[in-house]
């Protein structure tokens, strides 16, 4: 992780990852990973989801995918993932799916991609 990195990413978010939908159509989600992030809440930017629908984001975030230390790199996000800012241990009922991913090239800054994630 970059000096740049390391003072731009300093809250923490949970990501659960979706699983496969059961007989029902409910998805199942993945054990909760905390990553490195920083945030923005509200804004009047349009984005547009894996549907090609434009909405505007309630929240964007901004993260390497990179654990509290800095170190480990997690897979990259998918839409219906479900995020939220903070270290949480179990599912939140206000957990947002994630509507938006795109991917800003930091390799100038020798830095992995970084992600924005829109929910």
């Amino acid at each position: 992780m970059s000096s740049e990195s390391r003072w731009k990413n300093d809250k923490i978010m949970t990501i659960w990852r979706a699983g496969k939908p059961d007989k029902y159509g409910a998805f199942t989600y993945s054990e909760p990973e905390h990553v490195l992030c920083t945030y923005r809440v509200g804004g009047s930017n349009s984005y547009t989801d894996k549907m090609g629908v434009e909405f505007i984001p309630k929240s964007l975030y901004w993260t390497e995918l990179l654990d509290e230390n800095g170190t480990v790199f997690f897979s990259s996000p998918n839409f219906g993932d479900k995020v939220l800012l903070g270290k949480h241990l179990s599912m939140r009922p206000d957990a947002a799916d994630i509507k938006s991913i795109t991917i800003d090239d930091a390799l100038s800054f020798s830095d992995a991609p970084d992600y924005v994630l829109g929910v």
